[in-house]
């Protein structure tokens, strides 16, 4: 689109959130992070500033709010633009519209039935045999069905492209789904049956993904390394890895249209339509928690198992219920939120009594405390973005971690001695960090598939080139650094030939 100055397209959450909003806003504008901004005065007049005498178009994408006090609060940046810039905004309740509008809605009409019948049949499979009037006429009673949704239309001949005889088809056509009421949901009957007829595996897989909000840029290889971490993958077969069998399933959801590829800044990314996600709130109940959603409450369900969010939204009080519920396994915090409260404290408390965690994302911590030693059963741990200087000798105790990300820890300068005995390590991820060298008897992680940056000792012995020799699984590109500290060109040699 031509002939504006900025462009952000933002997502919105059920629960409208002016602050979280207007950093998003910003972060669309500027194509990155603005962390260092929380309270919301700050960052109104940072929108300002970037808005003011520029022409812009705003998406603001599947609004549910009609708080007109909220909207007056959050729209004020955007009045000082220049003639001509526009806010798009999308919604699925007339009340929004009548709320924040200043022009005319206009209401999408559903697709005619000949046009929802060609989406079907473009996305459904036929065979070259008599058999295809049968699966024809089946076909157009299904779409009948579908209320001309195209998502529906889509999603339902992905489904019935696996389907090869009338009996099948047949089937689904006559689903008991089809009539639950949805009056008090936003849940469509035929995205269900799509749920419905997934193997058990990758209706958990689907169901994780509810952790992230509206709009997020999925990355294939990071969703995969959470499932491992959770198991919730089918086992792998006799020569198979976990990440190929993570790929299989990542395949096959993306194939059915649970995914969708999203082309952003020469990266290719991943989406889930926000009817999706409904979908996958609906069916995960109180195992699944994310802070956006939280609204006035400040204490969550004992029986979430799976929680994340930013921690801007998280007071002291929350946070000592969060400690409170021991059989958490998901702990996932935003990359760039600042608490309103002490948080080596809080961190501290957490990891005291959350004893089965398995996925734990913190960021931006000073210190991370011994007891991290004590999440025996934890598998992912991303520390990214955090200030720590070293791990503490007890996180080798952590036996069964697969997934290490130290992605720009910039004061981390060593890495503890006994990190060897971290032997189910797969994935471990150094880049921007200030490694001086790699701890002794790196060569001891045989399952290591993909290491992001290798430093080069001066003992030769210990933690030399020659380490990386016995990483005979290792895959992909890594950056290998200090390599002045290589004196005989046969430790070169050695580590190429094992």
């Amino acid at each position: 689109m031509k002939g504006f100055d900025m462009k952000a397209w933002v997502c919105l959450s059920q629960n409208f959130d002016i602050v979280d909003t207007t950093k998003n806003v910003l972060k669309g504008i500027l194509g990155g992070s603005c962390s260092s901004l929380d309270d919301f005065n700050s960052l109104q007049l940072a929108l300002k500033e970037k808005l003011s005498n520029k022409k812009f178009f705003i998406v603001l994408d599947d609004v549910w709010s009609y708080d007109g006090d909220r909207w007056s609060n959050f729209i004020t940046p955007f009045r000082y633009g220049k003639k001509g810039s526009t806010i798009f905004l999308t919604t699925r309740e007339k009340n929004v519209a009548s709320v924040v509008q200043n022009c005319q809605p206009y209401f999408l009409k559903k697709l005619s039935k000949d046009s929802c019948w060609s989406v079907l049949a473009d996305n459904a499979c036929f065979p070259q045999s008599n058999g295809s009037a049968a699966l024809d006429e089946i076909g157009r009673k299904i779409v009948e069905k579908c209320d001309g949704l195209p998502l529906t239309a889509e999603t339902l001949g992905r489904l019935l492209r696996t389907k090869y005889d009338a009996e099948k088809w047949n089937k689904i056509l006559r689903s008991d789904i089809w009539e639950i009421p949805m009056l008090d949901s936003n849940i469509i009957p035929a995205l269900l049956i799509s749920y419905y007829h997934l193997p058990a595996y990758l209706k958990r897989c689907f169901v994780y993904c509810l952790l992230f909000p509206k709009g997020h840029l999925f990355e294939k290889d990071e969703l995969i390394l959470l499932w491992m971490a959770e198991d919730l993958l089918r086992p792998p077969k006799k020569g198979e890895t976990l990440e190929e069998v993570g790929c299989e399933c990542f395949d096959e959801l993306a194939s059915r249209m649970f995914f969708t590829q999203h082309f952003q800044d020469g990266v290719n990314y991943f989406v889930m339509h926000d009817l999706l996600l409904d979908l996958a709130v609906f069916l995960a109940g109180d195992f699944y928690f994310r802070l956006e959603e939280l609204g006035e409450e400040e204490e969550i369900s004992i029986q979430t198992r799976h929680l994340c969010g930013s921690l801007y939204h998280c007071s002291s009080k929350l946070f000592n219920s969060i400690s409170k519920v021991e059989s958490l396994r998901t702990l996932l915090y935003n990359k760039f939120s600042s608490p309103p409260f002490n948080i080596e404290a809080a961190t501290c408390e957490v990891l005291s009594k959350c004893k089965f965690l398995r996925v734990l994302s913190f960021h931006k911590l000073d210190v991370l405390p011994d007891s991290i030693g004590e999440l025996i059963h934890l598998r992912y741990l991303d520390l990214s973005f955090s200030n720590i200087k070293a791990l503490p000798e007890s996180f080798c105790n952590l036996h069964n971690l697969q997934t290490l990300k130290l992605y720009y820890c910039s004061k981390l300068t060593m890495l503890p001695i006994g990190m060897h005995n971290l032997v189910e390590l797969r994935h471990l991820d150094l880049r921007g960090t200030s490694l001086k060298e790699m701890p002794r008897e790196f060569s001891k992680l045989k399952h290591l598939q993909i290491l992001r940056n290798f430093v080069v000792g001066k003992n030769k012995d210990n933690n030399g080139l020659e380490e990386l020799g016995g990483l005979s699984n290792l895959q992909g590109l890594f950056w290998i650094e200090k390599l002045e500290n290589i004196v005989d060109v046969e430790e070169a040699r050695s580590a190429r030939n094992n």
